[in-house]
């Protein structure tokens, strides 16, 4: 349990600072374990989408 905690905590620093911090359109991340209930959302302005998500909007589809 101690370890779920603290490697929550880790993802949501990172998450706050790389992304949030910079400003990004979208984050796109494969996670789904921490990030997966937010595929398909905006959390701050920020889009989460999958891989596959980003494979579909690149390839048009």
């Amino acid at each position: 349990m101690q370890l779920d905690f603290h490697h929550g905590l880790l993802v949501a620093l990172v998450t706050n600072t790389a992304v949030f911090g910079r400003r990004c359109a979208s984050f796109v991340t494969g996670d789904r374990r921490d990030f997966g209930h937010h595929y398909g959302q905006t959390v701050q302005d920020v889009e989460v989408i999958s891989v596959l998500r980003l494979a579909e909007v690149l390839s048009g589809s």
